[in-house]
């Protein structure tokens, strides 16, 4: 059995800058972009909050450039479904990056 602790990792990381907030940002676009559709557990529920207070936080272009730049993918229904209820350019950019 293989323990991924990936995301209580991105977790725990302190971003209390712009630049390590842009990069929890990726790093948690990048963990549940891919995590399975039948995924649950508080680590994730967390993960979903986080991007919810990082929004408040980044810009929507700077969100929007991350999410439609080349190598995120987002296979995650769940992940696509709360970008997609978002400000529209991040919306876009996660209904155009959807796999």
């Amino acid at each position: 059995m293989q323990f991924d602790d990936r995301l209580q990792t991105v977790l725990r990381f302190r971003a209390d800058g712009a630049v390590t907030r842009r990069i929890q940002l990726r790093q948690l676009l990048d963990l549940l972009g891919t995590s399975p559709s039948e995924a649950r557990g508080e680590a994730l529920d967390a993960a979903y909050d986080r991007l919810v207070e990082l929004a408040q936080e980044i810009p929507e272009d700077d969100r929007a450039a991350m999410i439609g730049g080349s190598g995120l993918r987002l296979r995650s229904p769940r992940l696509v479904s709360a970008l997609a209820g978002g400000e529209p350019r991040v919306a876009a950019a996660a209904l155009h990056r959807a796999q």
